[in-house]
């Protein structure tokens, strides 16, 4: 009965390493990109509840509370920051200019960390968004 050699058990083995260690960087990169649209949808509806917001009481607020945010959408929704639902960006709001002038910053955290691309996002009350790169909107 013939068997397999340990030279190509080997090659094998080594065709093996070779593949993974070409396909786990591309996972990883697919997994933070998918990840970055968390933060995204997050800035989203806080903006439109900020506009809501605005429209009743004729100015922005810096306070997570005010908005009318649910757990649903949030880990934590605390008054000066809110954690995205799977915990990857925490989200800030800075108020300016007698609270006619807002900017939402998000903050990789946790597993999405290590994103250098894009671990920062913001975007203004006039929809001016900014990032690490331009991929990242």
């Amino acid at each position: 009965m013939a068997g397999l050699t340990l030279i190509e058990v080997m090659i094998a083995a080594a065709v093996i390493v070779v593949l993974a260690a070409i396909a786990f960087p591309a996972y990883q990169a697919q997994v933070e990109k998918t990840r970055r649209t968390e933060a995204r949808a997050a800035l989203s509806d806080i903006q439109l509840a900020q506009e809501r917001f605005f429209t009743v009481n004729g100015n922005y607020t810096n306070n997570f509370s005010l908005l009318g945010l649910t757990n649903g959408d949030f880990s934590s929704i605390g008054n000066s920051a809110v954690l995205t639902r799977q915990g990857y960006y925490n989200i800030g709001i800075t108020v300016t200019n007698t609270n006619t002038r807002y900017v939402l910053n998000a903050v990789a955290q946790g597993g999405q960390a290590g994103d250098d691309d894009c671990d920062w996002f913001t975007i203004n009350h006039l929809g001016v968004k900014a990032a690490d790169t331009a991929v990242c909107w």
